[in-house]
C-alpha cells in the first residue's frame, strides 16, 4: 500500500478525535459488515488504531468497537472487524469513526471497506463440505475400493 491516496487526522485533543461517517442512510439493522481500514502514526513510535460506531438510538447512546490494533509509523496496519448494528427505537445516529492514538499524534488513515457480509454462513457450509469429503469412500491406487478411514480399510491390493 503506498498511502498516496491516504488522510492525515492531525490536530487532535482527544484520542477520540478523529475521522469519520456518518452510516445511518448506508447501513441496515440486523445486517452484517466487515469494517477494515489501514493506519500509520506519523513520525510517532506504537500506538492505537480502532475503529469505532457510535450509535444513537431509542435507548440512548453506545460506543461499539469493531476492531482495535498497534498503529506504527514504518508500516500499515489493518484493523478489521464485524458489525451488526441492532437498534432500539429510532435510529437517530450510526456514526463510523476511526481512532486511537493518543491526542496530539497524528496518524494516516487508508484502504477504508465497509462491506456488507452474505446472509448465509459460508464457513459453516465449507466445514460441511470437507466433512461430506472426508467420509466418501477412498479409491485405492489399483482402482478397488479400500472403504472409509477408521471403517475396516485393508492395507494394500485384495488378497494381500
Amino acid at each position: 500500500m503506498s498511502g498516496s491516496a491516504a488522510a492525515l487526522v492531525s490536530d487532535r485533543t482527544m484520542a477520540c478525535g478523529a475521522i469519520g461517517s456518518e452510516m445511518k442512510d448506508t447501513m441496515t439493522p440486523g445486517k452484517t459488515y466487515t469494517v477494515a481500514a489501514r493506519f500509520q502514526l506519523k513520525g510517532s513510535s506504537d500506538d492505537a488504531a480502532v475503529i469505532t460506531v457510535k450509535q444513537q438510538d431509542g435507548s440512548g447512546t453506545e460506543y461499539i468497537r469493531v476492531g482495535a490494533g498497534t498503529a506504527t509509523d514504518d508500516v500499515w496496519t489493518l484493523v478489521e472487524g464485524d458489525f451488526t448494528p441492532s437498534v432500539t427505537g429510532g435510529l437517530t445516529h450510526l456514526f463510523l469513526y476511526f481512532e486511537g492514538p493518543a491526542p496530539g499524534t497524528d496518524f494516516y488513515l487508508d484502504g477504508v471497506r465497509v462491506l456488507e457480509r452474505p446472509d448465509r454462513d459460508w464457513r459453516r457450509e465449507a466445514n460441511d463440505s470437507i466433512a461430506r469429503i472426508r467420509m466418501r469412500d477412498a479409491r485405492g491406487g489399483c482402482g478397488g475400493r479400500v472403504g472409509r478411514p477408521g471403517g475396516g480399510a485393508r492395507d494394500g491390493p485384495a488378497g494381500a
